[in-house]
């Protein structure tokens, strides 16, 4: 890693380089390092480390930009010129608000030594813990153990400049047995936040009580889901509803509803990349500070997250969320967190009659954006309910279900929640108790 003085030296470069009319450097570095096990062995060891630099350049209204990994002073040059060349191929953009202005971005402090010299030995050693656990219950485990150190810089010509940098530790593994598995798996900053020996256990003990599944009939069930299950319910709020585009282009499940009871009057989603309970970023790819957005309070559609260009087209201004130059979802709440409730697991279950235990989904596809009509499986651990307790693993089940329909109806809220990357982001969830959940078709595992 190149550190604070040199990453904006570099992105300061960059930006004196160029006699474009406006012109930004964007810096992002990682240091990634992954240890695979499978078959109760670990069999591999990579590594990545690159940093790449990507300029924007704007000219008479016409915006181009240029990627390079070359950082001597002739490769930033070259993206430098490369940038206004592909600017002047542009045709002029009369919605480009022009460069961020400089501002001050918090300072969040989620970078531990331990992790960013986390050796492969060390990993390999966490990953035996696990495969060893596995091999003592009769069970075959496979999985990852991870971690990483990312740096951000930024500067452009208004005087805009930033720099952050995060660790990221991340351990998960499925236990398979002759007729059923188990996951478990933890994320986050700090060596402090996984615990191979935990997850080896949690997925062990589901692994164990997934053997000999049964079927059941496909219906509507009440469902108590899993962190890892509410962590792709709240990915999909993320990618279908949660940002200015979508809201703007009327796909949003919030488009004409703002301020309307649209889920539970339990549920409450924000944004907040300020926080270190999550994979936290105080700035964005344009070097706007993020603010903290509240998305649903308290069941009512309360906002969405902007960028730049969706904030002009409001008369607002930016709220932190754009993403990297080239990808054109628009705004995307990438530190989304959802409140916790009061109720233990147990607790949970123990308020279901007859329902569904859910570790988590898997293969889930849109249907229908503006319902968030999701379609996709259960997997690693399904279970059926029966006054108050887990009686029986069940086989596989196929869903196609409303996740906004299904956090209209929500019975209960688990006080823990855990952390999981999303689609671009992460998210920060506790697990649900719903009433209403609708399986559709069952599998033969």
């Amino acid at each position: 890693m190149h550190g604070d003085d040199e990453v904006r030296t570099l992105c300061e470069h960059a930006v004196r380089s160029s006699d474009a009319d406006e012109t930004e450097a964007l810096y992002l570095g990682h240091d990634t390092s992954l240890t695979r096990f499978a078959n109760n062995h670990v069999h591999q060891n990579v590594a990545e480390t690159d940093g790449r630099l990507t300029v924007r350049a704007v000219r008479d209204g016409r915006v181009g930009s240029a990627v390079t990994n070359d950082l001597s002073p002739e490769g930033i040059q070259r993206a430098v010129q490369a940038a206004a060349s592909s600017a002047l191929a542009q045709s002029p953009n009369p919605n480009f608000p022009g460069l961020a202005p400089a501002a001050e971005a918090a300072s969040v402090d989620v970078y531990e030594d331990a992790v960013a010299a986390l050796s492969p030995g060390e990993r390999a050693d966490g990953a035996g813990t696990i495969c060893r656990h596995a091999e003592g219950l009769g069970l075959v485990a496979a999985g990852v153990y991870s971690s990483a150190e990312t740096e951000m810089g930024l500067a452009n010509s208004n005087g805009a400049s930033h720099y952050h940098r995060r660790t990221e530790v991340e351990v998960n593994a499925v236990m398979q047995g002759e007729k059923g598995s188990g996951y478990a798996g933890r994320l986050g900053t700090r060596l402090g936040d996984i615990d191979p020996r935990g997850v080896a256990e949690e997925a062990g003990r589901r692994a164990l009580d997934a053997q000999d599944p049964q079927d059941v009939q496909p219906g509507r069930y009440e469902v108590v889901l899993d962190t890892y299950a509410v962590h792709d319910v709240a990915s999909f709020f993320a990618r279908l509803g949660f940002g200015a585009r979508a809201l703007q282009e009327g796909r949003s499940f919030m488009a004409g509803r703002m301020g309307e009871q649209v889920m539970s009057p339990f549920v409450s989603f924000w944004d907040d990349g300020t926080d270190p309970e999550g994979l936290a970023s105080p700035f964005d790819y344009e070097g706007t500070p993020k603010r903290k957005v509240g998305l649903i309070t308290s069941g009512l559609a309360s906002g969405v997250v902007y960028d730049r260009a969706t904030a002009a087209a409001e008369g607002l201004r930016s709220t932190g969320h754009a993403l990297l130059p080239g990808y054109t979802l628009g705004p995307q709440p990438l530190n989304l967190f959802m409140a916790g409730g009061d109720r233990s697991r147990e607790e949970l279950i123990g308020g279901v009659e007859r329902g569904i235990l859910v570790t988590r989904f898997w293969y889930t596809r849109t249907v229908h954006p503006l319902s968030v009509v999701i379609t996709g499986m259960t997997r690693d651990g399904t279970f059926l309910i029966e006054d108050g307790r887990v009686t029986k693993p069940l086989k596989n089940l196929r869903f196609t279900t409303s996740y906004l329909e299904a956090l209209g109806d929500v019975r209960g809220i688990g006080r823990e929640t855990a952390l999981a990357k999303g689609y671009l982001g992460s998210t920060r969830v506790p697990a649900l108790h719903l009433g209403s959940f609708n399986f559709t078709g069952a599998t033969q595992f």
